[in-house]
C-alpha cells in the first residue's frame, strides 16, 4: 500500500522543478551567469557552487560512510542500507556535479583540467576526486541495476570485485572533503574569524559524515512514510547512534578551536555581532540538536525524534557551508548576496531531478531489498482501503511478487534486522538471492510512453511558458550590465603631485599612489628617462597628449569602453586613396588597429610604437582591470612574501586602512607608514588581517570617518 496522492503530488513538483531548471539552465548557458545569477566580483561563490556543490556533496556522503561500514569495519548488520546509501551518494554527486556545470564561468572548458594538470590547486585536487568518485558511485551503482537485465554474469562479476572500487571511493571520498574545507584557508583576512580556522579540513570532513548518516536516516523515514511500510527500526536506530557519535565530535573540534584560537569574545564578548547570531543559530540545528536526539535510545526508536534529528543535522550543515561560502564574507566585502528567484529554481531544479531519478531507481530496481519494509496490514484491515499496485513489490511486471527482504520472509527479515550470528555470514550470500525479474520492453513501453509520460508533457507544457515570462529580466533575458561611471579619477595630496590619490568611483575608499617613488624606481631600475617611466604605466596617451588621464579611455569602473570614433577620423581624411587603405583594415584585429593607428599618429601618440609587435586593442578595459592589471603584473613579481597581508601582490598592499590620526593626510597614513604591528595576543589567535581585529564599534567608527573625510577633501569635480 502506498500513498498515492502524496506520492503524485510529491513527483510532480519534482517535475515542475526540473522543467524551470531546464529553462533557466538554457537561458544561463546562452546568457551567460550574469542574466541568470546576482553574483558579484566582491563575492564570487555563488550559490550553485556552496549549496549544490558543497554542501550537496557533503549531504551525500552516505556511500562511502555506509561502504567503509560495512566492508573495512565488516559491521554487516549494516548491509541492508548498503544499497540505499550508493544510490544517494550516486545521485547527490550526480546533481552537485551538474550545478557546478552551470556555474563555472566557461562551462565548454569544463574538461580542462583532465589534460591540463594544475597540481598546486585546491580545486584541481578536487575535481579529481569528485570526478573520479562520482563514476566510482556510478560503478557500485551498477550491479544493482544489472539484476534486472539478462546478464549474470556481468551482475556476479561485479559483486566479486567490488572491494577495491570501495577502497578507492573512501579514499576519494576523504581527499576531497578535506580538501573542500582547505579552499577557505586562502581567505584569513577576509572569512570571519568564527568560520575561519586552520581546523577547517577536519570539520569539514567530520561534519559531512555525520550529517551523511542522518540523510540516510530522513530517507528511510520517507520511504516508510510515502510507501506505508514499517521500518527496520534496528537498523534506522544504529545509524542514528553513529551520526550523533560523529556529530558530537565535530561539536568538540569547534568548542576546542573557540577555545585555543581565543574566538569566545566573538560569541560573547565585546565583538559579538550579527555574525554572532548567525553562529549560534547553526550549531545549534547542525551538532547541539541532533546529538541530544541521537544520545538517547527511546528518542532514536520514535519517528518524531529522529525526524526533527535528521533534518536537523542535514539543515545546519548546509548552513554551516553556506556561511563559511558566503555569508562569513559579508563584512569584509560590504557586500551582500541573495540569489535571485533563477538561482533558486535551478538549484532546487537539479534536485528535483535528482528526486525524480530516487523514485524511478527504488521503484524498479532492487535497492532496497534486504532493509526490511513490510506492508502495514493492520493499517489495511482497520481501514478496508484497497490499494493500487505497489511499485517496491512489484518490481515492474511481476505486480504479485513480493520485495526481495520484504513482507513473507520472515526468517530474512529477522535474519537482516537483528544483528545476529545470521548477518555475520558472507555478504555474496544476500548479494546472489531473491532473484527480480528481467526488466522488458512492455514495462518500458508503459513507463516512458504510458499515462505518466502524457503527464509530464502536460507539466511541461505549462511550467515553461510561465518560465519564460517569468523569468525574463533573469535568466532568460540577455544581461544588461550596470554602468559605473569613472569621475575625475585621480586628485593630487601635494602641488608636485608627488603622492597622487586613486578614487575613481568615489566611494571613500581610496588608494594612496606614490608617483614619485615609483617614477625614481623606473629610473633607477631600467636606466630610463623621467619620460620614459610613464609609458610604463599610462602606455598610450591621446594624440598631442603627454599626460593622458586614465578616465580619457577608462571610462567606467568594470565595462570595457571604446576609444576609437570612427565617423570623427573618416572626416579628417583628406585623401581618398588613404582613407580607403584605412577602411580596408579590421580593425577588430589587434595588428590592424596598431596599422591603422600609425597611418597618422606615429610621431604624436606617445608610447604607440610599443605596440608594434603585439598590436592593441580599440576597445579598453574597465578602470578597476585597468588599474589592477598594470599595477598587480609588477607587484606580484616584486613580493618576498605572498603569505603577507601587506605584501605588494596583496590587496591590503595598496588598499590599506584610512587615516585615524586627526590632521593626518592619506599619503602620510598610508603611503609612507609600514605595516601596523598586531598585538602578541592577536598573533596568538591566528588573526593575520586587519579586518576583524578591531571591536565591530570601531569598525563602523572608522568606516563613517572615511567616508567623511573623502567628501570633505575629494569632492567630484565636474566632468571635461
Amino acid at each position: 500500500m502506498i500513498n498515492q496522492f502524496v506520492l503524485k503530488r510529491v513527483k510532480d513538483l519534482f517535475w515542475v522543478l526540473a522543467i524551470c531548471a531546464v529553462v533557466i539552465g538554457a537561458g544561463r548557458m546562452i546568457f551567460g551567469l550574469g542574466a541568470s545569477t546576482n553574483m558579484m566580483d566582491t563575492l564570487p561563490w555563488g550559490l550553485w557552487k556552496i549549496f549544490n556543490m558543497i554542501a550537496g556533496a557533503a549531504l551525500a556522503t552516505s556511500g562511502f560512510v555506509v561502504a567503509a561500514i560495512v566492508y573495512i569495519l565488516q559491521a554487516k548488520k549494516y548491509y541492508p542500507v548498503a544499497k540505499l546509501s550508493v544510490l544517494l551518494g550516486f545521485l547527490g554527486y550526480t546533481s552537485s556535479l551538474v550545478a557546478l556545470i552551470f556555474d563555472i564561468g566557461l562551462p565548454h572548458r569544463g574538461w580542462h583540467p583532465f589534460f591540463m594538470w594544475n597540481p598546486h590547486s585546491f580545486l584541481f585536487e578536487v575535481f579529481w576526486c569528485v570526478s573520479v568518485y562520482w563514476s566510482v558511485t556510478a560503478l557500485e551503482l551498477l550491479p544493482i541495476i544489472s539484476e534486472r537485465f539478462p546478464f549474470p554474469k556481468v551482475t556476479h562479476f561485479l559483486h566479486d570485485h567490488m572491494l577495491p572500487f570501495v577502497v578507492l571511493g573512501i579514499t576519494l571520498s576523504t581527499m576531497h572533503h578535506s580538501s573542500l574545507g582547505s579552499l577557505f584557508l586562502a581567505s584569513p583576512t577576509r572569512l570571519h574569524p568564527l568560520w575561519h580556522t586552520m581546523w577547517i579540513p577536519p570539520e569539514f570532513f567530520i561534519s559531512a559524515m555525520g550529517a551523511g548518516l542522518a540523510v540516510i536516516v530522513l530517507a528511510l523515514l520517507a520511504l516508510a512514510w510515502l510507501y506505508r511500510r514499517k521500518r527496520n527500526d534496528d537498523v534506522t536506530a544504529r545509524l542514528a547512534g553513529v551520526s550523533g557519535v560523529l556529530l558530537a565530535l565535530f561539536l568538540a573540534v569547534r568548542l576546542v578551536d573557540l577555545t585555543y584560537h581565543h574566538k569566545w569574545n566573538y560569541v560573547f564578548g565585546a565583538d559579538r555581532s550579527w555574525e554572532t547570531n548567525v553562529f549560534l543559530v547553526e550549531i545549534v540545528l547542525q551538532a547541539i540538536l541532533p546529538v541530544l536526539i541521537f544520545a538517547v535510545p527511546r528518542f532514536r526508536r520514535s519517528t518524531p525524534m529522529l525526524l526533527i534529528g535528521s533534518v536537523s543535522a542535514l539543515v545546519g550543515l548546509v548552513m554551516h557551508r553556506i556561511d563559511v561560502g558566503i555569508v562569513g564574507y559579508f563584512t569584509s566585502a560590504r557586500a551582500v548576496y541573495i540569489p535571485n528567484l533563477s538561482e533558486f529554481l535551478l538549484s532546487f531544479g537539479v534536485l528535483g531531478a535528482a528526486g525524480l531519478g530516487f523514485f524511478f531507481l527504488i521503484e524498479r530496481f532492487p535497492v532496497l531489498s534486504g532493509i526490511g519494509f513490510e506492508a502495514d496490514l493492520e493499517e489495511l484491515e482497520s481501514t478496508g482501503e484497497e490499494t493500487d499496485q505497489d511499485p517496491l513489490e512489484s518490481g515492474g511486471e511481476a505486480a504479485e511478487q513480493e520485495m526481495p527482504g520484504s513482507g513473507g520472509e520472515e526468517a530474512e527479515r529477522e535474519r537482516l534486522g537483528s544483528g545476529g550470528e545470521e548477518a555475520e555470514q558472507d555478504l555474496h550470500d544476500h548479494e546472489h538471492d531473491a532473484p527480480v525479474p528481467y526488466w522488458s520492453w512492455a514495462e518500458a513501453r508503459r513507463v516512458f510512453l504510458g499515462e505518466g509520460a502524457l503527464r509530464v508533457v502536460g507539466i511541461a507544457l505549462v511550467v515553461v511558458p510561465i518560465a519564460l515570462i517569468a523569468l525574463r529580466g533573469q535568466a532568460t533575458g540577455a544581461y544588461h550590465a550596470p554602468i559605473h561611471p569613472v569621475e575625475p579619477a585621480v586628485q593630487a595630496e601635494d602641488s608636485m603631485r608627488e603622492v597622487l590619490v586613486i578614487d575613481a568611483n568615489r566611494s571613500g575608499e581610496a588608494v594612496v599612489f606614490p608617483h614619485k617613488k615609483h617614477q625614481d624606481l623606473f629610473q633607477e631600475k631600467y636606466g630610463i628617462s623621467q619620460e620614459a617611466t610613464c609609458v610604463r604605466c599610462h602606455h598610450l596617451a591621446l594624440p598631442g597628449d603627454h599626460n593622458t588621464t586614465c578616465r580619457s579611455c577608462h571610462r567606467d569602473m568594470m565595462l570595457p569602453t571604446g576609444m576609437f570614433n570612427l565617423e570623427r577620423h573618416l572626416e579628417r581624411f583628406k585623401d581618398d586613396q588613404q582613407r580607403e587603405r584605412f577602411l580596408a583594415l579590421d580593425l577588430a584585429d589587434r595588428d590592424q588597429n596598431f596599422r591603422a593607428c600609425m597611418m597618422c599618429h606615429e610621431t604624436t601618440m606617445v608610447g604607440l610604437t610599443a605596440y608594434e609587435k603585439t598590436g592593441f586593442s580599440q576597445e579598453a578595459p574597465g578602470f578597476e582591470n585597468a588599474m589592477h592589471g598594470k599595477c598587480m603584473t609588477c607587484h606580484r613579481l616584486e613580493e618576498k612574501d605572498p603569505g603577507d597581508p601587506y605584501s605588494l601582490g596583496n590587496c591590503l598592499g595598496c588598499h590599506r586602512p584610512p587615516p585615524k590620526v586627526e590632521g593626518e593626510t592619506r599619503a602620510e597614513a598610508s603611503a609612507d607608514a609600514e605595516p601596523p604591528e598586531l598585538d602578541p595576543e592577536d598573533l596568538k589567535r591566528g588573526l593575520r588581517g586587519p579586518v576583524f581585529l578591531p571591536t565591530r564599534e570601531a569598525q563602523a567608527e572608522a568606516q563613517a570617518e572615511a567616508q567623511a573625510e573623502s567628501r570633505a577633501e575629494f569632492s567630484p569635480e565636474p566632468a571635461h
